[in-house]
């Protein structure tokens, strides 16, 4: 390969992962790639409208999402389990919220990183809790 086709090739790969997208035509079947975690702001006073957790230690539900949390990760680490699902059988019974509040009080802990996916494929609302435009989603 020539020195300015791979220079040409060089740019198109740094363009890509820039944008945080892959081109399908790129993809092998089967094939994970990952470019680049998305960045959002999320503003507190949103997040309290919502319910949801912001880190702020005096907050009632803080405390019993702490408490949530240490019962759930003594289990899932007693169990060897890296994935934990929460689901209901009805709509409207709390699940997102318990969800989002669940994984913030996790990532809080210094040893857990935590991958909130919304996989409602009918009524999926954890970017509407989060105050997030959807991009993407499940497909």
């Amino acid at each position: 390969m020539n020195p300015l086709t791979k220079a040409v090739q060089l740019a198109k790969q740094e363009q890509q992962q820039k944008s945080g997208v892959a081109r399908r035509r790129d993809l092998v079947p089967g094939e994970i790639t990952y470019s680049q975690t998305r960045t959002v702001t999320l503003y507190p006073g949103w997040l309290r409208q919502n319910r949801i957790l912001t880190g702020d230690p005096s907050d009632e539900a803080a405390r019993a999402y702490k408490v949530l949390r240490t019962q759930v990760s003594q289990r899932m680490r007693q169990q060897g389990w890296k994935t934990l699902g929460i689901t209901s059988p009805g709509h409207g019974e709390g699940t997102t919220l318990t969800a989002i509040n669940l994984s913030i009080s996790l990532a809080l802990e210094p040893h857990h990183t935590v991958l909130l996916v919304d996989a409602d494929l009918r009524h999926p609302s954890v970017h509407t809790y989060l105050g997030i435009d959807v991009e993407l989603g499940l497909r």
